[in-house]
């Protein structure tokens, strides 16, 4: 039988489920934050489908998270089971399970680190790899790290291997790693993530930057552009690069939530309304269902605070509500954005009597 997700399941029940089910991370976005767990699929849905979606274990990771977008206008990503790591979108659900038990696998395997009874000088961390590994780590650790590394497949496996490593301290092998990991490097969140790393362990400003340019070169999409640009300010503190990128991901951008999404960034990282106020009215203007308009309200309100305009939105949305669903969602918005509870009540009987109908 297959896995179903439907409209009526809780954004909690819906991840406890999935992991149960296929042994992976199911992470479910509201915008750019991760969904509030106590809320239905339907409360965070931003588009109307056919109502359900059957998911099995031959269904690659891609084309999952594209069905979901697809169906429900909710943005997912598929993660291991510890949640540390993002699925390939080429792998089936099930070999996607298989290779995160095996990284589990090697996980727990992985020597801790040990702390040495005297700090590494300057000197001893400047000599080759073997040399600094034996200041910090002791036979069976170098031998098990050595075997990690070269049963390692891709980027990110060599990533996650070089984060380890640098955890010990022992940051001239972690850096030959992460080497290794930037010439496996596939696609823009690869260069992305690991500059990602480079940067948190290896405070390596300069490199950092040239993955993050590799990043840039390989983007395809507004969100990718997106992802890049926030690294990038919150990393290198480059306000100028941050906003190019973005002006990158306008021109990418093809739809309503993309557009939303992309004005949030702009809000939040740079502090820009004006900008974000001009991207939300590229956004309505892409609006096609009540859900587009809804989401592009509740971003209005909560980032320029401009009731006015939320309030001509909700009221666009309610035009083209078209089932319970879309109406108890627009019911709920308006009572909590604009405390309109005489509005909000009258939605929600609208909401009521489509279900009696049904």
């Amino acid at each position: 039988m297959a896995f179903s997700i439907t409209g009526h399941i809780k954004v909690a029940t819906l991840k406890k489920r999935f992991l149960k089910e296929f042994g992976l991370t199911l992470r479910v976005y509201d915008g750019r934050s991760f969904a509030d767990e106590g809320k239905t699929i339907s409360q965070i849905r931003k588009k109307k489908g056919s109502g359900d979606l059957s998911v099995r274990k031959s269904m690659k990771v891609g084309t999952l998270e594209e069905k979901i977008e697809s169906e429900f206008g909710i943005k997912v990503q598929i993660a291991g089971s510890d949640n540390s790591y993002l699925c390939k979108n080429e792998l089936t659900l099930a070999s996607a399970h298989e290779k995160d038990q095996k990284r589990i696998n090697k996980k727990d395997k992985k020597p801790k680190a040990i702390k040495p009874d005297s700090p590494i000088t300057v000197e001893e961390n400047e000599n080759n790899v073997d040399q600094t590994s034996e200041n910090t780590l002791d036979e069976a650790q170098i031998k098990e790290f050595k075997d990690l590394e070269e049963e390692a497949e891709d980027s990110g496996d060599f990533r996650y291997l070089a984060d380890d490593i640098a955890e010990t301290g022992d940051k001239e092998w972690a850096k030959k790693v992460y080497m290794k990991a930037e010439s496996k490097a596939e696609d823009s969140m690869d260069f992305a993530s690991l500059g990602d790393s480079i940067y948190e362990n290896l405070e390596d400003k300069e490199w950092t930057k040239k993955v993050y340019m590799k990043a840039e070169d390989e983007a395809d999409s507004s969100i990718n552009f997106c992802q890049i640009a926030e690294s990038i300010c919150q990393k290198l503190e480059d306000k100028e690069w941050t906003k190019n990128l973005y002006i990158k991901s306008e021109g990418k951008a093809e739809d309503c939530n993309e557009f939303i999404d992309l004005a949030n960034n702009i809000y939040e990282i740079l502090n820009d309304q004006e900008w974000a106020k001009n991207i939300y009215m590229k956004a309505e203007s892409q609006a096609e269902d009540c859900s587009d308009f809804s989401g592009l309200a509740n971003s209005i309100h909560e980032n320029l605070e401009d009731k006015g305009w939320a309030e001509k939105i909700y009221k666009k949305a309610e035009e083209n509500a078209e089932d319970s669903y879309d109406f108890e969602n627009l019911a709920e918005s308006v009572r909590e954005n604009l405390g309109d509870k005489k509005w909000a009540e009258l939605i929600a009987q609208k909401a009521k009597e489509l279900e009696d109908e049904n």
